[in-house]
């Protein structure tokens, strides 16, 4: 079992949402994030999440993934 931290850049410490992934490979978990990744940002728009990290059963992080950065406004 995975779960997965959904992020802005450099505040990885403070996730915009956390849950649990029912799916049981690591890859599928990936793909499935970044599909799901805009309707997140429409989810949370005063803090859009830019990537994620995904942690293993025994909460070590395993995979980490970010778009590219947003220009600064």
């Amino acid at each position: 079992m995975f779960s997965v931290k959904w992020v802005t850049h450099r505040h990885e410490t403070q996730p915009v949402e956390f849950e649990n992934s029912r799916l049981m490979d690591l890859d599928e978990v990936v793909r499935s994030c970044r599909a799901r990744l805009s309707d997140m940002r429409r989810e949370y728009p005063g803090t859009p999440p830019d990537g994620f990290l995904v942690f293993d059963s025994t909460g070590d992080e395993v995979r980490r993934w970010f778009e590219s950065p947003r220009p600064p406004s």
